[in-house]
């Protein structure tokens, strides 16, 4: 009887263990998915104050600014349509049209629902080079 009660003790123990396990890698999954929600609540607050922040430096016209800052974001987040946005016009402020126009043409490739907002400032480019 000893022996059976030992066995089960055994048994019971290795049990513990797995259970034990399981839920140490149930508390790292839940780790695991709260850190890739918080990494990308960071990266869209962090994308909503660079659209913030640029979109006053237009306005301010610190284009030479604004073209260095996209530039930076963009070696992070190389096809966010906002940064690419942002970086056209302010080449499209300095006149520097041939890059404006390689960034809204990006956009309009990616993004084709954005030919609204984009085709005035293609249309102006190539209305400014038949003009030249």
């Amino acid at each position: 009887m000893e022996n059976n009660i030992l066995i089960s003790l055994n048994e019971i123990k290795t049990i513990l263990y797995i259970l034990i396990g399981i839920f140490i890698v149930g508390v790292l999954l839940v780790c695991f998915i709260l850190y890739i929600v918080g990494v990308r609540f960071l990266s869209y607050k962090k994308s909503d104050e660079f659209k913030f922040f640029t979109e006053e430096k237009i306005d301010k016209g610190l284009y030479n600014e604004v073209i260095s800052d996209a530039k930076e974001f963009l070696k992070n987040r190389p096809h966010h349509t906002y940064t690419q946005w942002y970086l056209a016009r302010a080449y499209y402020y300095i006149d520097d049209f041939e890059n404006a126009k390689v960034y809204f043409e990006k956009i309009l490739k990616r993004e084709p629902s954005w030919v609204e907002s984009v085709e005035p400032y293609l249309d102006e480019i190539n209305d400014k080079k038949i003009n030249e």
